[in-house]
């Protein structure tokens, strides 16, 4: 079989999309300080197959912005005005 034609594990669930909310909490981070997390390490056996994960990364750093697409904040009822912090790409 392809693995492009592969369907998903049943263990994946597809990804909802952006909320009205998700794109107002990244309005109102914008400039201010955020924790973030970066995954471990991989660590793989001799056959390329993985055996661990290194302990995570984690941060602080200025949350510089977000972009969302025209077709996005006309599907979630945004303007502009109502995200000035957030650009809106047409």
């Amino acid at each position: 079989m392809n693995p492009v034609e592969d369907p998903a594990p049943r263990d994946v669930v597809p990804r909802r999309g952006l909320t009205r909310e998700d794109v107002q909490r990244m309005n109102d981070n914008a400039g201010k300080p955020v924790t973030y997390t970066l995954p471990g390490e991989l660590y793989e056996d001799a056959f390329g197959g993985p055996l661990a994960v290194g302990e995570p990364e984690t941060g602080t750093a200025i949350f510089a912005g977000s972009a969302i697409s025209k077709a996005e904040a006309d599907r979630l009822g945004l303007t502009q005005e109502e995200i000035p912090r957030v650009h809106i790409i047409d």
